[in-house]
This record gives C-alpha cells, structure tokens and sequence, in this order.
C-alpha cells in the first residue's frame, strides 16, 4: 500500500537522516552507554524538586483539614520509606525513586537510563530523603520556606515560590516573543527558529533547555543547512534564544495562586 508525504515532512526527514549521518557514531555511542549528560541528569532532578516542592506547599496550606491522628500516622510513614531508602540506596536499588524520575522525564522529554545510572540513582535517593525529611518537618508544624532553605541554597534557589509555578513552556515562549517583537522581519525570523525549536526539542519547559541541548541544536541545524544548502539559523538562534526565555514570569505564588501540576 503506498500513501504520499507531504513534501515539508520529506525534506525534515532527509534533513534528520543527513544530521544521523555525520552525527552516527556519537548517536549509537550514546544508545549503547545509556548515560546521561551531567546537565541533563541536574535538569531531571531540578524537576523532581520543584514537583515535590510544589505538593509539600501545597500539603501545607490544606494542613488544617487533616486530623492530629492522620498526620502523626503520616509522619511514621515516611520515617519508614526513609529507612527504607537508605537500605535501598546500599544495595543499589533505585526502585524508590524510579517514578520520580519518570514524572520528570514526561515533563522535559529527556529520558533516564534504563537500569539508572548508579549516580543518578544516588543523587535521587539523596534528594528524596532530604524532601522526605523537610516533608516531616512540614507535617509537624514548621513553615515549609524555612524547612527547605538549606536545600534550595544548595541548588541555587532563591524564591520557593517563583521555583515551583508551572514551568514556561517553548510554546508559551515564542507566543510572547511574537507579543514583545510583533514586527515583521522580526516574526519570520523568530517563527523559523521557533519551528525547528519545536520539532527538535517538543514543547518542554524553556528552563530544560540547557547549555548541552541547546549545543546539539545549533549542531543539528548547521548539519540541516549543509545537507539542504540553506543558510544556517545558528546565530540568529544563539541571539535569539534569551528572548525565548523571557516567557511568560508575572504567576500568582502561594496557597491562593496554586494550580494543580
């Protein structure tokens, strides 16, 4: 049975092939090891953290509906799962966090190994147990902002509230890069990165996109642009891309500006 392509999902797919080509070794390199870049292993559990971040506020502010009773019960029980971590964390079992990190790779289409990576696993179970700690601290009266301090200095946060709204998606981000710079020449240009942006990386959080991928893209479209004789959007990309990252900031923070996830 034969059915036509259009022509534009031709051309892409002739250009993915020509990037394949040049990039073969590197790519089947990659598949073998199953590793992840360091970039790419902190982006998944920044998102790891601001997902659980964004529960234990919200566990927070709906407190006062749970019973004494409950929330004691609650508190044994992650004193048991961080018992049970660390034996895990010991023998290798990176079980307890696997759907953390499965979560987090949906959000940001970057894929975790399949084993985990032992580093990785370790980093995750290290963070758990910490969110775990600060969740039990939350259940017995503290203020989740002064619980989390130590932890969000040591990854360089410094508003909860801003860290844990729903992340700027590349979508929402060119739609305001075409609010701010609405000029013509500035739109078609614009509308050609954020074309291949979309289709290389899919419409994942704008802070997801790191040093790392973003290099590899101006690797694929250089790669585009020789195989199809085209001019390269690398530059304007790179001068391009902190107007994609300005996104949409103004979201209400706190209990009252809460949105489920």
């Amino acid at each position: 049975m034969r059915t036509d392509l259009p022509a534009d999902a031709v051309k892409r797919a002739a250009a993915l092939l020509a990037v394949y080509e040049q990039k073969e070794d590197q790519i089947v390199d990659a598949i073998l090891n199953d590793t992840l870049t360091k970039e790419d292993a902190k982006a998944l559990l920044t998102e790891v953290l601001r997902a659980e971040l964004a529960r234990l506020l919200l566990t927070q502010c709906e407190m006062t509906k749970t019973s004494d009773a409950e929330l004691d019960a609650r508190v044994e029980e992650l004193e048991a799962e961080n018992k049970a971590l660390k034996r895990a964390a010991r023998q290798g079992n990176w079980d307890g966090v696997r759907n953390l990190l499965d979560a987090a790779t949906k959000l940001i289409a970057i894929a975790a190994p399949e084993p985990l990576d032992p580093d990785l696993g370790r980093q995750a179970i290290s963070l758990k147990r910490r969110l775990t700690e600060i969740e039990v601290e939350v259940l017995e009266g503290d203020d989740l902002r002064q619980c989390a301090k130590p932890l969000l200095n040591d990854t360089g946060i410094e508003d909860l509230d801003a860290f844990v709204q729903t992340p700027v998606l590349l979508s929402v981000a060119i739609a305001r890069t075409f609010e701010l710079w609405p000029s013509k020449a500035m739109k078609g240009n614009t509308q050609a990165i954020a074309n291949l942006a979309m289709e290389f990386f899919g419409d994942v959080p704008v802070s997801t996109i790191t040093r790392e991928r973003q290099k590899a893209f101006f690797e694929m479209d250089g790669a585009r642009a020789q195989n199809q004789r085209k001019k390269s959007l690398q530059k304007p990309v790179q001068l391009q891309w902190e107007n994609l990252e300005q996104g949409v900031r103004d979201f209400p923070s706190g209990c009252e500006g809460r949105q489920d996830h």
